[in-house]
């Protein structure tokens, strides 16, 4: 009985320091994004700005996205600028060694040479964008994709950090202020 209560104490342990690693590591990812971007954006992609997007510019929505570690869910957000294009959620290995799995969005004007076709899942391919520390020069690995309106956007997350020209959250992750 005592090896019984012995193995499921330390099965326990080994469940919550796991789930304290993980949301440890989306927290460290969270804080490699650039906090404060730039609203540049590739030519290719400049050409797309959508003149009547469903959340005009200078308006303000509430994010649903669950990026940065969860600090956008929930928060209000002020839109910068809206462009209609294909949107990836992608893994790699950054420029830094730390890996990243699931990281929504890189957008198809940010690889280098992508083509006009959406990209195939799980095609590796090496992007341009430096939304985060260690992106850019990277080879990511094309998880999954959405045809979309992707925002720029303005916010202050959950705790605290005051964040500009945060690229990107797609129309699907934002909601109306009511």
């Amino acid at each position: 009985m005592r090896k019984h209560i012995l193995l499921i104490f330390l099965y326990l342990i080994f469940l919550v320091v796991g789930c304290a690693n993980n949301e440890e590591h989306a927290h460290e990812m969270a804080h490699k994004h650039n906090f404060n971007g730039s609203a540049e954006v590739p030519e290719a992609l400049a050409i797309k700005a959508v003149e009547n997007p469903k959340y005009p510019i200078g308006s303000k929505a509430i994010s649903k996205a669950n990026h940065m570690g969860g600090m956008m869910d929930g928060v209000e957000v002020t839109i910068v600028a809206a462009y209609k294009t294909t949107a990836y959620e992608t893994s790699s290995v950054m420029s830094d060694g730390t890996e990243m799995e699931k990281h929504r969005w890189i957008v198809h004007e940010e690889f280098v040479n992508p083509g006009n076709k959406p990209i195939a899942t799980g095609t590796e391919i090496k992007t341009v964008a430096d939304h985060m520390e260690g992106m850019k020069d990277s080879i990511q690995t094309i998880d999954s994709s959405v045809e979309t309106t992707v925002y720029i956007v303005d916010f202050v997350t959950s705790d605290g950090h005051e964040v500009k020209n945060h690229k990107w959250v797609a129309e699907e992750e934002l909601e109306p202020i009511t």
